[in-house]
């Protein structure tokens, strides 16, 4: 929780607490019951990793819907009709997010992919710009060249530098000047932070424990996938604020990841050790550039997560 008394953040805190009042999940549901067995969790489980795709839609979905809102707000003349809608747009996604994600324990009276395909396809929420007499798709604010992945592998295999250039030129041509919103601002103080310089600190490969041989390459992409999908849960119920409904909801996803890890028998020290390697981005990555870069995004997640997989094989890889 943060206390301050500074003039903008608590005029701001003000407009939010008035304007903006915390989304009420008021649907019906209707209650499913599991047995205490094996099947029976093994079903639940199975829909909770369904739900990814829609979760991740959903909110993607509403981030722009929330963009599109605040760009038409700053017209000089506002279409109160697509206000209203847009808004409706973006509280509508944050209640199917949560409702995809509880479909594992209850079910709704709403289908949270149908409606989601609805929204989708509104006028409003789909931005072209004409350019040399054809209409092209410009629907991303500035910040999502930042935040939107561009993969450079799959199946854990790495993809041919053309597939990773046009697929960057896709995103590239998608992202829209005009479009205005408060991560767009934020975007540009982040970029005035300057690095906290570290020319007296000792580098991590000091503590790290090279270890020679060849990882279990398709352990290593099984376990580095769940560790993608927990990073993308992670950032919903943080985007939901903290209360006792979201961290309990974080308790269980991380254990449900814990558990799935667990399964996953590592009898090879040197898989451990490399994820770990990656994930501080300790070696040369010119070997595998593409590896290292994403590896790197999730560095915390992958040493919080591999500590509570196995303890010991996780202190194996430092020095005592």
């Amino acid at each position: 929780m943060l206390v301050t008394n500074q003039k903008d953040m608590v005029k701001c805190a003000k407009i939010c607490y008035e304007k903006y009042p915390t989304i009420v999940n008021a649907l019906k549901e209707s209650g499913i019951s599991y047995k205490n067995t094996k099947e029976a969790y093994a079903n639940m489980d199975n829909k909770f990793s369904g739900s990814q795709m829609g979760i991740g839609w959903s909110s993607n979905l509403a981030q722009l819907a929330m963009t599109y809102y605040w760009t038409e707000l700053s017209k000089e003349h506002i279409n109160n009709d697509n206000v209203k809608l847009l808004y409706d747009n973006f509280v509508i996604l944050s209640v199917i997010a949560q409702v995809i994600i509880d479909n594992s324990k209850r079910e709704y009276e709403i289908n949270g992919d149908e409606e989601i395909k609805r929204i989708s396809k509104l006028p409003c929420m789909n931005l072209y710009k004409e350019i040399d007499g054809a209409a092209v798709k410009q629907d991303f604010p500035i910040f999502m060249k930042y935040t939107r992945e561009i993969k450079h592998t799959k199946d854990g295999k790495e993809l041919p530098a053309e597939t990773v250039l046009k697929n960057r030129n896709k995103l590239k041509n998608r992202i829209n000047q005009d479009l205005q919103c408060p991560m767009n601002w934020l975007e540009e103080w982040l970029d005035k932070i300057q690095n906290i310089p570290s020319t007296n600190s000792r580098p991590t490969k000091d503590f790290f424990i090279k270890m020679n041989g060849k990882a279990n390459s398709r352990q290593m992409s099984k376990i580095r996938k769940l560790i993608e999908e927990y990073d993308g849960y992670i950032k919903h119920y943080s985007m939901m604020g903290e209360n006792d409904s979201t961290i309990v909801k974080i308790i269980c996803v991380t254990n449900s990841i814990v558990e799935q890890l667990q399964k996953i028998k590592i009898g090879n020290p040197i898989t451990v050790n490399r994820l770990i390697e990656t994930a501080f981005g300790i070696e040369n990555a010119n070997n595998n550039p593409s590896i290292y870069r994403n590896a790197t995004k999730y560095t915390r997640k992958t040493l919080n997560l591999l500590y509570k997989m196995d303890k010991d094989k996780f202190l194996n890889n430092f020095v005592c």
